[in-house]
């Protein structure tokens, strides 16, 4: 980001850190207790879509352990900088125009995203193409186009699948 002076020592990189801080407060907590419904997540291959600073993506590294792997994506990836992982991926991404791997991911996980972008439909059914088979789609956002009240849950070709349950692919 180049520097804007806002007020009289803010810039607008420390302004967006800031906003980006709070929601990571307010926000954290419910999404950990969420993904933690998953069941064990070891060895799992995580994707996170507009990663920010990088919260979610640094509890999913712990979570996976050093058999699984975590690619953290945003448009501005100055915020992830300071992270550091054997199996972390750290990914310039526009989630609207840049491709996906198929069937590469156990877990896509986006937080306060899709209601911004438009086509948010077609979003999805990339991002669902990006799951291995029994894999899970986790967005959720502040609009009920996303979902404000929930979750909500994709996992492509397998019936709705229960809390705690694993992907059935092979790691």
């Amino acid at each position: 980001m180049t520097p804007t002076t806002y007020g009289f020592f803010d810039t607008a990189e420390q302004v967006e850190r800031a906003r980006l801080a709070t929601h990571n407060g307010l926000w954290d907590p419910f999404t950990f207790r969420k993904l933690r419904e998953l069941g064990d997540l070891a060895g799992w291959r995580c994707l996170e879509i507009g990663a920010g600073t990088g919260s979610v993506a640094s509890w999913l590294l712990e979570q996976v352990g050093a058999a699984g792997h975590v690619v953290a994506t945003d448009i501005e990836t100055t915020g992830l900088e300071p992270l550091r992982a054997a199996n972390l991926e750290v990914r310039y991404h526009n989630v609207i125009v840049d491709p996906l791997e198929q069937s590469g991911y156990d877990l896509i996980h986006a937080r306060l995203v899709l209601e911004h972008l438009p086509q948010r439909d077609v979003i999805a059914a990339k991002l669902t193409r990006a799951l291995r088979p029994g894999g899970w789609l986790r967005s959720y956002g502040r609009t009920r186009t996303c979902s404000s009240s929930g979750w909500p849950t994709v996992s492509p070709k397998s019936p709705s699948p229960s809390p705690g349950s694993k992907p059935s692919s092979s790691r």
